[in-house]
This record gives structure tokens, C-alpha cells and sequence, in this order.
């Protein structure tokens, strides 16, 4: 009987075989191969230990600890603040110069009532140029709320103003590029609805 050695037969086989020592980590001629892949850069977050030099790529989680989500980013003056929920009593604050370092900041907002998620900040620089942080608490009367704090700069302090939506989480403010303010959020009375709210200032 007459073997056939067709090319393509041999080329496949050939793949197989090296794929194999590639993933047993020898090479085809049976020497030992260094892994691929280095193992991930464990340093502590945010930022990094003093001494050591910046990092030179992003890392998840940015934030090494058990409860930020719902994070809100701005930059302003060549800075990245970022405002993340956090431990439901305020917000606190992250600046970095390049979006892969991270220092956390004391809180730039307190709330009392609980409860506190969902921030976002917004710069009214075509307007007054202050802070707005509107943010989601529990209302005291039952359910959520979202509210609206000012601060003159992105670390703060970020001083109250009022209750701007009851029934409500998760505001985020939007400007069009004439300036137009609309405020988007989740109205929860009677199911999750997504609205957007036209505002006056």
C-alpha cells in the first residue's frame, strides 16, 4: 500500500506538534521555555509604592480595595479626579496626572442620611465655572433621592444645596455642544425608567 504524504496533512500535524510543546512549555527540540506572558505587576494601588517608578501601563482594578464602583472621571487643569461610590457616608476623591496612578484625597462630600452612590461631577466652565456633584442618599421619607452639592474646586468641599429628583438614582448631567443642561436619570417609582430632565442653570 502506498502512503500518501500530502503537504497540507504535513503542515497541519506539524502545527499540532509545536502548538503542544509551546503549551507544555518545552520547546520542540525538548528544551525548557520561558513563559510567554510575565506574571501581572502586583504593586499596591492606588498609585504605587514610594521610590518606585511610575507605572508605564493601566491595571484592573485601578483601585485595589473592596467597594469603589460607579465611578465619575473629570479632568480639570491637567489633572483626572475621579469620584467613585464608596463606603455609602460621602464620596471620597482620586487624583491622578495620567489616569494609570491614583491618589486617594480626605472626602470631598458627606452625607448623613446614607446611603450615598452614583456620583457625578460635572464643571460648569460656560456658566459660574463651580462644582456640581450630583449624587443618589437615602430619603429620608423612604426610597432614594438625588441631590445636588457645589464646591469652587474638584476636591472640594462640596457644600449641599438640595433635593432635585425623590424616587430617583444614578443622575448623570449632559451639556450639548450649544450648552443646553439636561439631567439623566432613574426614576424607580413604579419600575426603573430612564429620563431626561431639560434644566434651567
Amino acid at each position: 500500500m502506498n502512503a500518501v504524504h500530502s503537504p497540507w496533512l504535513i503542515n497541519v500535524v506539524g502545527m499540532l506538534v509545536v502548538a503542544f510543546a509551546s503549551l507544555s512549555g518545552r520547546s520542540v527540540d525538548g528544551q525548557t521555555q520561558a513563559p510567554a506572558v510575565a506574571p501581572p505587576d502586583r504593586r499596591d494601588t492606588p498609585g504605587h509604592a514610594p521610590g518606585e517608578p511610575p507605572r508605564a501601563t493601566y491595571r484592573n482594578p485601578i483601585i485595589d480595595a473592596i467597594g469603589p464602583a460607579d465611578p465619575a472621571v473629570i479632568c480639570h487643569q491637567g489633572l483626572y479626579y475621579l469620584y467613585p461610590t464608596w463606603d455609602g457616608k460621602g464620596f471620597d476623591v482620586f487624583v491622578s496626572p495620567n489616569l494609570v496612578d491614583w491618589e486617594r484625597k480626605p472626602k470631598c462630600y458627606v452625607d448623613a442620611r446614607g446611603g450615598a452612590w452614583a456620583p457625578d461631577v460635572f464643571h460648569h466652565a460656560k456658566g459660574d465655572g463651580r462644582f456640581y456633584l450630583y449624587y443618589t442618599v437615602n430619603n429620608p421619607a423612604g426610597g432614594k433621592l438625588i441631590g445636588v452639592a457645589v464646591a469652587d474646586h474638584p476636591l472640594g468641599p462640596f457644600i449641599d444645596q438640595h433635593t432635585l429628583v425623590t424616587g430617583a438614582i444614578d443622575a448623570h448631567l449632559f451639556q450639548d455642544d450649544d450648552g443646553t443642561l439636561c439631567l439623566y436619570y432613574v426614576n424607580v417609582t413604579g419600575g426603573f425608567r430612564i429620563l431626561a430632565q431639560p434644566m434651567r442653570d
